[in-house]
């Protein structure tokens, strides 16, 4: 097969990136123009031009929907490296993705509502824990792989990147970003360094 043949599958994830791509940028114009909670599957569908049935093949609800685009959880570093000062470096890079996630126009106008959707709904919540709670938690396992070989308590861990920043800006309305990474940081190492 020539190099310059692209097989089916191929197409299909450039067209599923496509896609996503119109998605995503629907919905972050509807979150900027009405909030989270007048957003629709079907005013997403107007917004980007996908077929409301694309949409829903691939999610049964707003929330999933938006949290599969809009939320994205840190990568981590590409190398291993146990020295002190690079695992904080490691850890660092994990709170900035979470800090910049969280404060971003996006995470400011979606997580409260998607927070308040999942409580009210058991199904949903039970949906996006297994859908997209678990997946992120093998992300974070990935991460610390290459961080650390320490043992961590990934729940704690996952509870901490995301609550701490949470907490502080959506409820203690602070704005000053590298105060919030540099705490977040410490929490993080103190978790990663409590049990070796």
């Amino acid at each position: 097969m020539d190099s310059q043949t692209t097989g089916p599958g191929d197409r299909h994830a450039s067209r599923r990136a496509r896609t996503d791509a119109k998605l995503t940028t629907a919905v972050n114009h509807l979150l900027a123009r009405q909030g989270y909670a007048a957003l629709t599957i079907e005013s997403v569908a107007r917004e980007s031009g996908v077929a409301k049935t694309t949409i829903y093949r691939r999610w049964s609800s707003k929330a999933e929907m938006v949290f599969e685009l809009m939320i994205h959880l840190p990568s981590g570093r590409k190398n291993k490296d146990n020295n002190s000062d690079n695992m904080r470096d490691g850890l660092r890079e994990l709170a900035e993705n979470a800090v910049e996630m969280i404060s971003s126009p996006s995470g400011l106008a979606v997580i409260p509502g998607l927070l308040a959707d999942m409580q009210g709904n058991e199904g949903l919540r039970s949906t996006m824990n297994s859908l997209f709670v678990k997946k992120a938690q093998q992300d974070i396992t990935s991460a610390l792989s290459l961080i650390t070989s320490n043992t961590v308590d990934i729940n704690e861990f996952h509870a901490t990147l995301l609550g701490v920043p949470y907490f502080q800006i959506h409820v203690l309305n602070e704005t000053d970003k590298n105060r919030i990474i540099e705490q977040l940081t410490d929490h993080l190492l103190l978790l990663v360094t409590q049990g070796a």
